[in-house]
């Protein structure tokens, strides 16, 4: 009986052993696979085109146009977003939509400013 054990716990642990060394393959292979994706990627993105970036409108170009968008806006009445759309709820600065951008006419920013209380 003593043999019988001794040798089913021997097969049970040459198993396990077996076992072992797969999953450690299985783990080498997926850290392999793991390193070279990342490595792929980190070269794409360095081969990648610089992108432009836009530069803000000029001030003349601003002063020329008839309508300007809420981030020229704010820039150039010196709110935060909150504040100008407050204004804008409120009634006091009308605006116009052209698909899905808001347009504020330069007329209205200056009537706007020409409202304020004057100290």
């Amino acid at each position: 009986m003593e043999q019988y054990l001794l040798k089913n716990l021997a097969e049970l642990a040459e198993l396990r052993a077996r076992n072992i060394r797969e999953e450690a393959m299985i783990w080498d292979i997926l850290s392999r696979d793991l390193k070279r994706e990342a490595k792929r990627r980190e070269e794409r993105y360095l081969d990648r085109p610089a992108t432009p970036k836009v530069d803000a409108p000029d001030h003349q170009m601003i002063d020329d146009a008839l309508y300007v968008r809420v981030k020229d806006a704010k820039r150039i009445m010196g709110l935060g977003h909150t504040s100008l759309y407050n204004e804008i709820k409120e009634g006091r600065l009308p605006i116009k939509k052209a698909g899905r951008k808001t347009l504020i006419s330069m007329a209205a920013i200056h009537e706007w400013f020409a409202r304020l209380p004057s100290e």
